[in-house]
């Protein structure tokens, strides 16, 4: 009796096993074809406005192909590295030893040392400048939206930008001024930052094999972490470079938190470096906040222990607490500090409007106009004058500043219903803007100069040193537009592609606990769909954790072995059989990052 019921249950499992290969197979060839449409579609609105259908429908054939192929290959490598990393002992350099740590650690930080030399005292771009002369100038009025023409708002700061960004600029540009220049400053925060994300790459890195991360991962790692990209952006003084940093610290607790509640309670000290990274994220960035509380609403309904769950909601609202009410109803009245505008939220809607408009004025009512006229300041006619299908902020720039909350609701009424008569306006109106994150044909964009204001100062780089800024910048413009190198400079590549292909690699293998750790990553790519414009430095907080991402297929919870330690050998297992005996709320090498964070 117990042999039929053994029989029986191997048999059910083995039909299950087949339905569920079946299913993500089919899932898979579902997903791939609707990327290569979805690129083909893109590359039209972005690149090519003027293709027909039946270009279209060649352009999206190829790249079902290209993908299908790409997407074999990539499962092909996978199961590659687990054969070696089966066969071979312990590795040999990416070890969570601190001479390793040390070692690595001095590699990045020699290269973004050598850029900021070149670049001294580093780079920046407007907002930055904005966000210093915004605290330096003190109540004196400055325009809505720093745009000449419009309203000017007496304040001490503009949450425009967030506060604590600007305390911080600001603060090392007053340094910077008390021993001899602003650049003095700059290239002080440049360097911190500099020793921050050496530190914190290294030990994720040599964190890596600890949980049985093949090495060539590790190495590959290490150099997406010596890119020039990266080191651009590690010498370059913005507040995405610093929320990215922040963000790049919290994943790594995130995920920590992921596995580590699937199996056991998660300690206090964790909890607590995740609550403080939540509140700091919320607090570098707008989108900070809401990636932060939605990823964390997760894990309230993936943790076992009540206590874990009491944590994950306190992590969810306490960051949105601090910045609506301790921030927004206490501390800005009371030091003057004018809230961020409802015009950087309604940037797409605005963009979306202004197309339709241009495209069928026929369609919207004197009613709907004058709707308009209180939101935005020019009349719907003279849209076409402003309009610039590659960046919100012309249209959004005119938002009326004394629309009231009445004004808001009647045009969003507006915004949907003319969405529902033109839906196709509303999607290439946001594909000419960020199309470009979702196609290989645009390059990372980086951050090589400084920005000076005759008013406040500001920082600038030393004429003697522009040949070499001049000769790496062509350097650099060479690598993106090389045929063999150019995908490695793309947005795609690590902003959608990465993360589609992590997502077909977890299914594949049937982690699916896992997919939760893909959820701040999807909240960013639905923020630079609705971006103000196809920037880099929007996506550069997901463009760090790309090598966590890396390490998700691999990892097995288990520190690696050598043959030694194994004892003897076991019968070789197939991956299904594999799947099934491994929980699906492993520990990754992103616990052992975080228990070294910690």
């Amino acid at each position: 009796m117990d042999k039929r019921n053994e029989t029986a249950a191997a048999e059910a499992g083995t039909e299950r096993s087949g339905i569920s290969r079946f299913l993500t197979g089919l899932v898979t060839l579902v997903l791939i074809a609707a990327n290569a449409v979805f690129t083909a579609f893109t590359e039209r609105c972005y690149v090519t406005p003027g293709d027909g259908r039946g270009v279209l429908l060649v352009k999206a054939g190829i790249w079902l192909v290209l993908f299908s192929v790409g997407t074999a290959a990539v499962f092909a490598a996978v199961r590659l590295l687990d054969r070696r990393q089966a066969e071979r002992g312990q590795p040999r350099f990416f070890r969570r030893r601190w001479y390793s740590i040390l070692l690595l650690a001095l590699v990045f930080a020699g290269v973004y040392m050598l850029y900021l030399q070149i670049y001294w005292p580093g780079a920046c771009g407007h907002d930055t400048t904005n966000q210093i002369k915004d605290l330096v100038t003190g109540m004196e009025p400055l325009p809505y939206n720093w745009i000449n023409g419009n309203v000017k708002i007496g304040a001490l700061m503009n949450d425009h930008h967030p506060v604590l960004t600007t305390l911080i600029f600001t603060g090392f540009y007053k340094l910077g001024l008390a021993y001899g220049s602003a650049e003095t400053g700059m290239y002080l925060y440049c360097v911190v930052q500099i020793i921050v994300m050496s530190i914190a790459f290294s030990v994720f890195v040599c964190s890596m094999t600890e949980e049985g991360v093949p090495e060539p991962v590790a190495a590959a790692a290490s150099l997406f972490y010596c890119m020039p990209f990266v080191a651009y952006y590690a010498v370059s003084m913005l507040k995405d470079s610093l929320f990215s940093v922040v963000f790049f610290l919290w994943m790594l607790c995130y995920l920590a938190i992921l596995k580590r509640s699937g199996e056991r309670a998660v300690g206090r000290g964790l909890w607590g470096l995740f609550i403080l990274l939540s509140i700091l994220a919320a607090l570098t960035n707008k989108k900070g906040m809401y990636i932060t509380c939605l990823s964390a609403l997760f894990l309230v309904l993936l943790c076992k222990e009540a206590r874990d769950r009491d944590a994950a909601l306190l992590s969810a609202v306490l960051p949105v607490l601090i910045t609506t009410v301790l921030l927004g109803r206490i501390i800005f009245p009371l030091w003057h500090i004018y809230p961020g505008g409802t015009q950087e939220a309604l940037g797409f809607a605005l963009q979306q409007t202004a197309l339709t408009y241009m495209e069928d004025p026929g369609s919207f009512t004197e009613e709907d106009r004058e709707v308009l006229r209180r939101v935005i300041v020019i009349d719907p006619a003279t849209y076409a004058e402003v309009y610039d299908k590659t960046i919100t902020d012309r249209i959004k720039e005119r938002y009326n500043y004394y629309a009231d909350r009445e004004d808001l609701i009647a045009y969003l009424r507006l915004w949907v219903r003319q969405g529902l008569r033109h839906p196709g306006a509303y999607v290439r109106a946001v594909l000419m803007v960020n199309g470009g994150f979702f196609i290989p044909e645009q390059e990372i964009i980086v951050y090589n100069e400084t920005v000076w204001y005759d008013s406040i100062g500001g920082f600038a780089q030393p004429e003697a040193r522009a040949g070499m800024r001049d000769q790496m910048n062509r350097f650099y413009d060479w690598l993106c537009s090389m045929p063999l190198t150019a995908i490695l400079f793309s947005n795609v590549l690590y902003l959608w592609w990465t993360p589609l292909l992590t997502l077909l690699l977890l299914l594949r293998r049937g982690r699916y606990r896992m997919i939760a750790a893909l959820v701040p990553v999807a909240a960013n790519i639905l923020f630079l769909i609705m971006g103000p414009v196809c920037w880099t430095r929007y996506g550069l907080c997901q463009l760090y954790t790309v090598p966590i991402l890396w390490t998700l297929p691999f990892t097995t919870g288990r520190r690696s072995r050598t043959p030694a330690e194994e004892g003897p050998a076991e019968e070789e297992q197939t991956e299904e059989e594999q799947s099934e005996e491994e929980p699906a709320d492993e520990t990754t090498d992103t616990e052992s990052s975080a228990e070294a964070t910690e």
